[in-house]
């Protein structure tokens, strides 16, 4: 089933089929003539297929906005220890992702976050030792309070790094290997 904020990306489909464009063939086309034609109202076509990919954009850059909003909610919660630093200063988010980072041969997880003025390090920080008593009663214990419907809790994070992008003097792809098939982003820090 389609929710009704996806049809609004097959209007735009529909649009650009009947303006005759060159995705469509002939038995897609439902006012194909529009192409072949003078068809008297081929420019309103044209400005509703302009409306509605206006629309989509508009759309995905607010679901896009609000997603980015709810991971620095997300990361303001997890994160353990700011460092005296304050996540309202890092300006907005752009990227977050996860990388592999290898050092002294033993590979890193580390979750990066890129805002307009800073880049974070941070790694999942595990169960706090402390708090168990023993193997069976931490799992005894989890299996009370979660529910089935519920989704497990998101470990905390670490603040490892951070970056002012200011201090940022290059970023560059480069590849891993001699083949050229995998590459690595390579940040110049100076």
């Amino acid at each position: 089933m389609i929710k009704p904020i996806q049809r609004i990306t097959k209007y735009g489909l529909l649009l650009d089929v009947s303006r005759g464009s060159p995705n469509g063939t002939d038995d897609q086309a439902i006012l194909h003539t529009t192409a072949k034609h003078e068809y008297p109202f081929r420019p309103e076509l044209e400005e509703g297929a302009a409306a509605v990919r206006r629309i989509a954009a508009s759309i995905n850059e607010i679901t896009d906005f609000k997603a980015k909003q709810a991971t620095v909610r997300e990361l303001s919660d997890r994160v353990e220890d700011w460092k005296g630093h304050e996540i309202a200063k890092f300006g907005d988010l752009w990227l977050d992702d996860h990388f592999t980072v290898t050092k002294a041969e033993q590979p890193r997880d580390y979750h990066v976050f890129l805002f307009e003025k800073m880049m974070l390090c941070c790694k999942e920080v595990g169960p706090d030792r402390k708090d168990k008593k023993s193997k069976n009663s931490a799992i005894l214990r989890k299996d009370k309070g979660m529910s089935k419907g519920s989704m497990p809790e998101k470990r905390k994070l670490a603040l490892k790094g951070r970056i002012f992008v200011s201090n940022i003097n290059r970023a560059t792809l480069s590849s891993a290997d001699p083949s050229g098939k995998s590459f690595w982003p390579l940040l110049v820090v100076g």
